[in-house]
């Protein structure tokens, strides 16, 4: 049985200003290890991806570090504001060269200004329809491949116009087309002159399609309760550990999560609705299963950490024992050590202490659980009757299966 979930892949190219600092990365989409471009799928879909899998898979900690990240933005997702899911202080959003000058994507790029948020202009074309983009933009990129200073001079010229504006010159390939775009008065400099684009690869589960379109829909009903929402969260892995992911990027140093309730009421119904459309485009064109038992398992197991809590009378901490019984699985469903697990997501210490020492008041209900599911009933048994559950102990993990192939397998 494979162990280990689907790899997600991120390419980073690094941007340098003129004093060979780092200032930023480049986030460019890649479907495969071998790729060395961007292919396969429409602009739309790799932006999205891009999006998912650097910020909700990877992780921009370890993906740009305490640099920049510079997305790439079509014009659809710049219409639907899809920015406003990035941090503003990390993020560089590149419009892309194929979105037009309408007065659409016009106001959509002042929106995107006015938000607090910078703008480059990614391999710029001459234009008098673009001038308003450029009032806007802090960056311009122009590619210089196959081009000269004295061949690019009367653009320069116009852009150097504009106050405060940045030029960077993208597709430098070597050390002496680096010093001319230097003397030409390029303020930011990208190609293979410094590296070639650098894939980073992770591992992750991939949601269930129609799960993300069932929670689209009852997060635009205002009268489906955050309770209603937390159980197709709880119905779903691969979305209940992303919506930890984004409201860790939403938290910004709050305290750690302690249930997927608490982590919905933090990122709020908006901007978890913004992250389900990009999800739901990024994963649409490759939808594919996983290890489902390694997936069942997780579920069943956070189920039975919930019910136990309530036969133990310990209602109050079941939402955040159905998460402890939830992630203490995932490590085995990802191919990761749970030490990694915990670096990914932001959770309540309590959590932590559970799953990494097996120390703490959830411990003993995740081991528990555990053992349910490990037959080994002499442990088990020890164990719910140190909890006050023992009289629960067949019910619970009938009802706790029943439930995880219904919510899991539709059966």
């Amino acid at each position: 049985m494979n162990s280990e979930a689907p790899e997600v892949l991120v390419a980073r190219q690094p941007i340098f200003d003129r004093q060979d600092k780092l200032v930023g990365y480049e986030l460019l989409y890649r479907a495969a290890l071998s790729d060395t471009a961007a292919v396969g799928a429409d602009h739309v879909t790799m932006s999205s991806t891009t999006l998912i899998n650097g910020v909700l898979s990877i992780g921009f900690d370890r993906l740009i570090g305490r640099a920049r990240a510079w997305v790439n933005l079509p014009a659809k997702l710049l219409l639907e504001q899809q920015w406003r899911v990035l941090d503003r202080a990390r993020c560089m959003i590149e419009i892309l060269e194929t979105v037009p000058a309408t007065p659409e994507t016009l106001a959509a790029c002042r929106a995107l200004r006015d938000a607090g948020y910078e703008m480059a202009l990614d391999d710029f074309v001459a234009g008098d329809e673009y001038e308003p983009y450029v009032a806007m933009a802090q960056v311009v990129k122009l590619d210089v491949l196959g081009q000269t200073p004295d061949t690019l001079r009367p653009m320069i010229a116009r852009l150097r116009k504009h106050r405060g504006l940045r030029l960077l010159a993208e597709r430098v390939e070597t050390r002496d087309e680096l010093a001319a775009w230097r003397a030409a008065g390029f303020d930011y400099f990208q190609g293979y002159v410094f590296s070639r684009p650098e894939i980073v690869a992770d591992r992750d589960i991939p949601p269930r399609l129609a799960g993300i379109v069932t929670l689209m829909n009852r997060l635009s009903d205002p009268s489906v309760s955050d309770r209603q929402l937390e159980e197709a969260f709880q119905t779903d892995p691969a979305l209940a550990l992303r919506l930890l992911r984004i409201a860790n990027s939403a938290a910004m140093g709050v305290g750690g999560v302690s249930s997927i309730r608490q982590a919905i009421q933090l990122v709020g119904r908006g901007m978890l609705h913004r992250w389900l459309a990009l999800l739901l485009a990024a994963s649409a064109p490759r939808a594919s299963d996983v290890d489902a038992e390694r997936l069942l398992s997780a579920v069943e197991r956070a189920r039975m950490c919930e019910l136990f809590a309530t036969a133990a009378h310990r209602t109050g901490e079941a939402s955040t024992l159905f998460l402890t019984g939830l992630l203490s699985a995932l490590d085995a469903v990802l191919g990761v050590s749970m030490e990694m697990l915990m670096e990914r997501v932001n959770v309540a210490d309590e959590v932590k202490a559970a799953l990494l020492r097996r120390e703490g008041p959830l411990a003993p209900f995740v081991v528990l659980a555990e053992s349910c599911q490990l037959a080994t009933w002499d442990e088990a048994a020890t164990l719910a009757t140190a909890l006050g559950v023992e009289g629960s102990l067949p019910g619970v993990t009938n009802a706790a299966a029943e439930w995880g192939r219904r919510a899991l397998l539709g059966s």
